[in-house]
């Protein structure tokens, strides 16, 4: 557990090292006071009860000093969280996926699949993160990481960057996750950029039509929990047949008829809420106009138009 090998390891090491010493601290401290207190004020040296009265001074500066500490927890904790949650540019994506069933598995852009998690060392490596059955919790102890996996959500995203090439443990760690979760290993196996570029073979040349990569993106943010893709009714609208079609929707409470139309569909996944479709709830979906781009959501577009056709 002590070894580290990504870029995540300074950060979350050197957070729990300063929590574990501003807890001695004052695990020493406290209990250094407390016997204090037993030998200067036992009953046979005071046995005489004395009211003691307030020391504001006293209170004034141990209240400051807890919460400089509470801050500079805060800080640690709070700096270290922030880079696990921003991915550079010109990352890696791999989707996994995980069940009881079937453990882990690792699909790659040009659709290689693999039980192994490989990477190569000194990138970016991004995972988008689907679970089939029950919550599911990915954990790479080498790289600090531990990220949660929903079934019926959107995807759930993690990133690290090697630092040391090699074989390292990866295994589920959800509590909740049932008997079989122990049994979920793996192994992220980091290598040169020659040797993963080896491994990895050459991408697909066939030119992928925009309606399939938008289905791709469709399903990696989660869109078919809530939206069917084959007529089906879920939690909103089926995609299917839905595009160019007069619906009565609800803005502001106020009724009324629109066409699905491009605008329509951009506006709705960035601002969800606006023109709710009757017969459906508000309050059911996230905006995603920081998450999904708008080259990404006009392929989206064209895989709901292919749906219609």
């Amino acid at each position: 557990m002590f070894s580290g090998a990504s870029t995540f390891v300074e950060g979350v090491d050197t957070t729990f090292g300063v929590i574990m010493g501003i807890t001695l601290f004052l695990l020493i401290g406290i209990s250094l006071t407390i016997i204090l207190f037993m030998y200067r004020y036992n009953k046979r040296r005071h046995p005489k009860a004395v009211q003691i009265k307030g020391y504001p001074t006293l209170e004034l500066v141990w209240t400051i000093i807890l919460l400089g500490l509470v801050v500079i927890i805060y800080y640690y904790g709070w700096t270290g969280w922030v880079s696990m949650r921003e991915t550079p540019d010109d990352y890696i994506e791999v989707t996994v996926n995980a069940s009881l069933e079937d453990g882990f598995s690792f699909k790659y852009d040009n659709d290689k699949v693999s039980e192994k998690l490989y990477v190569p060392v000194g990138k970016p490596v991004k995972l988008y993160l689907d679970a089939e059955d029950v919550i599911h919790s990915l954990f790479i102890p080498a790289f600090r990481m531990k990220e949660d996996m929903n079934p019926g959500l959107e995807y759930g995203h993690a990133w690290f960057e090697a630092t040391t090439e090699g074989e390292f443990d990866l295994y589920g760690a959800e509590l909740y996750g049932g008997v079989q979760e122990a049994m979920m290993l793996s192994e992220v196996v980091v290598m040169s950029e020659e040797d993963y570029s080896s491994w990895y073979g050459p991408v697909k040349t066939t030119e992928v039509d925009p309606a399939t990569r938008g289905r791709r993106i469709a399903e990696r943010n989660g869109c078919q929990a809530c939206h069917s893709f084959d007529g089906s009714m879920v939690i909103g609208p089926t995609f299917k047949g839905i595009y160019g079609q007069n619906v009565t929707v609800f803005t502001n409470n106020v009724k009324r008829e629109i066409i699905i139309d491009d605008e329509y569909i951009r506006h709705s996944i960035y601002f969800p809420d606006d023109d709710i479709v009757e017969g459906f709830n508000k309050g059911q979906m996230i905006s995603y106009e920081n998450v999904i781009s708008e080259e990404d959501v006009q392929l989206i577009i064209e895989f709901i138009k292919s749906l219609s056709e």
